[in-house]
């Protein structure tokens, strides 16, 4: 096993066994997607996960009760918050989350996607035909 695939290993294990989210944690984290300015994916030769995946994945340890949280990152002026949204969407599937990612189609807002070593430039309807293939995906 190489060793960045132990750190992805490593750190999908602390997630697994972290303690359910409180309301406040997810309020915080919701209001921290807000106010992003660069979606923080994984970074570093470990690929450990980058600020804006921790804070998703603490909204989206609610499973199915996340959904209004990530409504409300969809409906953020923030391009960053609504290609989180995307993100969260695919992992906590629902019919108004369908909804969501539909109008998120139309959004070519552009911001800062950080991964690995490197920055480029994105855009909210990117992630959105990310978030849907990888949800067909997982129907097959």
């Amino acid at each position: 096993m190489s060793l960045s695939l132990l750190f992805v290993v490593l750190d999908l294990a602390a997630t697994i066994a972290a303690p359910p989210p409180t309301s406040s944690s997810v309020e915080l984290a919701v209001r921290e997607l807000e106010r992003a300015d660069s979606y923080v994916g994984y970074v570093g030769p470990t690929l450990k996960r980058g600020e804006t995946l921790q804070q998703l994945a603490v909204v989206t340890a609610l499973g199915v009760n996340a959904t209004p949280y990530l409504l409300r990152l969809a409906r953020s002026r923030n391009p960053v918050a609504r290609a989180a949204a995307a993100d969260g969407f695919a992992e906590v599937p629902s019919a108004k989350g369908r909804r969501a990612l539909r109008r998120l189609l139309r959004d070519h807002a552009k911001f800062e996607l950080l991964s690995g070593c490197v920055g480029e430039p994105r855009q909210v309807s990117e992630f959105v035909r990310e978030a849907l293939s990888a949800r067909q995906n997982e129907g097959r």
